[in-house]
């Protein structure tokens, strides 16, 4: 296998142009990552509160404690009452007093709480 210097010169070059796209686009995300601040950005907060029918909590307090899928009685009620769509694939932690699903996503963080000694449900998106 015979190596040319004009081959090694041009792989010399196209390497470095690859290395040099490479720090290119570190900088440019760490420039990004750093001045989060001073890129503009708008926020939505979905909160609601409300007090729970005592059948759902009823419900709810029959479960078994540890973690569970948020209850359907739970997701119909807040689809009814407060038009808010709660996924039926997250589990929460049911400890027989309070009830607690979180479920992140991409630019969101969505939670519901339940208590059942109050009857209310707290839900922020």
């Amino acid at each position: 296998m015979s190596f040319s210097l004009g081959g090694i010169r041009q792989w010399h070059w196209i390497s470095g142009a690859v290395c040099l796209v490479g720090m290119m686009l570190f900088a440019l995300t760490g420039i990004t990552l750093n001045h989060a601040a001073d890129i503009p950005a708008n926020r939505t907060v979905t909160s609601a509160e409300s007090s729970l029918p005592p059948l759902v909590v009823e419900q709810l307090v029959s479960l078994d404690t540890g973690d569970i899928a948020i209850p359907s009685e739970l997701v119909a009620f807040m689809q009814s009452q407060e038009g808010i769509s709660l996924p039926s694939s997250v589990t929460g932690e049911w400890d027989g007093i309070e009830f607690y699903a979180a479920w992140p996503g991409p630019g969101a963080d969505s939670w519901i709480a339940v208590d059942a000694e109050l009857g209310t449900v707290t839900y922020e998106n």
